[in-house]
């Protein structure tokens, strides 16, 4: 029974160790910051947030940080302290304003595994050019596009209807023009619709330039933030019936800031605050 004081000691110890960790980062936080946990010392919550989940769901940590502090919350990821934003306009805000307000910032090893000039890890020009001749994201959309009409006919009846009734008014030999790609809507809402559903880019890693307030939230300089970009796509409030596959509502959606996680204008809205 002895043999075991050792450890039991040992555990003791540690688990005090870890509290008053704990609490002296905690005397260093920044004033009015969101509510949130910062997990344990150290570790802090990467376990729970990098649980496995299906690509059209939250996952079980988000929806639960989400329900007990807020759409934006602090948190302890990737070995650092961290904002996790689901709020759409604050998302738009933070990729709006890439290198004035904030800036890439992906945890170290990512460097390692991807390498510094991967699209993901880059910034600025560099960034851009590499998207403009980009293919694996375009690749992964297609992908998800075909596994969506597979799994749904009827979609694929009308996105067939659609392309029928142009290529009716062509002669056999005439290519499509951009006047034709531009009358195919139901085509745009399934591509919009699979980009929902599918999140081909679930989030990325940004750290804050200088102090941000934004609706209410305040963003300390320095502090990374994570936009979860499908907070967007799988919000009731924005999105009817969000888990369904439906690309008719994109039919009288409006492709705002408010339903979409897209590379939209906010400058008439950007705060005052910065």
């Amino acid at each position: 029974m002895f043999g075991f004081l050792p450890f039991i000691l040992s555990a003791v110890l540690l688990g005090l160790g870890l509290r008053f960790l704990a609490k002296a980062f905690a005397k260093h936080e920044p004033a009015n910051l969101p509510h949130g946990s910062m997990g344990f010392p150290l570790l802090g919550e990467t376990l729970g947030f990098l649980k496995p989940r299906r690509s059209n769901s939250m996952g079980s940590f988000l929806q639960q940080h989400c329900s007990r502090y807020g759409r934006v919350f602090k948190s302890h990821l990737f070995g650092s302290p961290t904002l996790v934003s689901c709020d759409l306009e604050l998302n738009t805000l933070i990729l709006q304003t890439e290198e004035k307000l904030f800036h890439v910032s992906n945890p170290k090893a990512m460097h390692g595994i991807l390498g510094k000039f991967s699209m993901i890890i880059v910034s600025g020009d560099i960034h851009k050019k590499l998207r403009n001749i980009g293919y694996e994201t375009t690749a992964t959309l297609t992908s998800l596009i075909v596994y969506f009409l597979a799994l749904h006919p009827n979609v694929l009846q009308h996105l067939k209807q659609e392309h029928n009734a142009i290529r009716i008014n062509k002669k056999n030999s005439e290519p499509l023009n951009w006047e034709d790609y531009q009358k195919m809507e139901f085509t745009y809402n399934v591509i919009y619709e699979s980009m929902r559903c599918g999140n081909v880019v679930k989030f990325v890693h940004r750290v804050a330039l200088q102090d941000v307030k934004f609706k209410g939230y305040f963003i300390p300089a320095g502090w990374k933030i994570l936009p979860m970009l499908t907070a967007a796509h799988f919000n009731p409030s924005l999105h009817e019936d969000p888990m369904e596959f439906n690309p008719w509502r994109w039919t009288t959606l409006v492709l705002t800031a408010c339903s979409f996680s897209k590379d939209i204008d906010l400058s008439w809205r950007l705060p005052k605050t910065w």
